[in-house]
């Protein structure tokens, strides 16, 4: 063998570009080649006699990195993901971490959104998502986190007025921590002992 050509076929009309002219080596790398694109390549070898041209091997290169992840939750036990779309892809993976340095694979998907259920209150979790195509799996995106709604921390501020004998007036402050969800409601509850409570209003949302 004298040397090699490598060529690609290009994109718009279907002919054959030239990569390398002439070399002697059996290995080539394409630099500058466009994400998530499949690719056409063939190798002719030369000697005094002659040449000829290997068969078409087809490479899909790997599919960009996710952007746009974001992590919202909406109740106690759920959070939902959702990420922009990456065009001629086969699927997402999600991974999951619990202290956002050690990630594990936590379930693969077909949508770029996803929700996550089944968590516990106040539970904090970070998220990557990874894109695959026919060549494999892309890179994972920057993590985005949530935390899981919780209880409130508790009422602030109580006090007492009596403006007439049969008349007791209650006012207080919000908490200080709603535990990330602000549809706050109140029970006020009495007792005649300071030990046994009943419910004296079971729900308000006024303070």
């Amino acid at each position: 063998i004298t040397h090699y050509t490598v060529q690609v076929k290009d994109f718009t009309t279907n002919n054959w570009l030239t990569l390398v002219p002439t070399t002697q080596q059996t290995s080539n790398t394409q630099n500058n080649a466009i994400s998530n694109t499949l690719y056409t390549y063939r190798v002719t070898a030369y000697n005094s006699y002659g040449s000829v041209t290997s068969p078409d091997i087809t490479v899909t290169t790997l599919p960009t990195i996710v952007t746009g992840l974001t992590a919202t939750p909406t109740s106690g036990t759920q959070i939902d993901l959702a990420w922009t779309a990456i065009p001629n892809v086969t699927g997402y993976t999600i991974y999951t971490s619990t202290d956002g340095v050690t990630y594990t694979q936590h379930v693969g998907v077909t949508t770029n959104s996803y929700s996550h259920t089944g968590l516990n209150l106040g539970q904090t979790i970070y998220y990557k998502v990874s894109a695959t195509n026919a060549g494999g799996e892309g890179a994972q995106s920057a993590p985005s986190q949530a935390t899981t709604f919780d209880v409130p921390s508790a009422p602030q501020n109580l006090s007492f007025t009596n403006p007439h004998p049969l008349t007791a007036r209650l006012t207080w402050t919000a908490p200080s921590d709603n535990g990330g969800d602000s549809n706050i409601t109140y029970t006020v509850q009495r007792s005649l002992d300071g030990i046994n409570w009943v419910s004296h209003i079971p729900s308000t949302v006024t303070t």
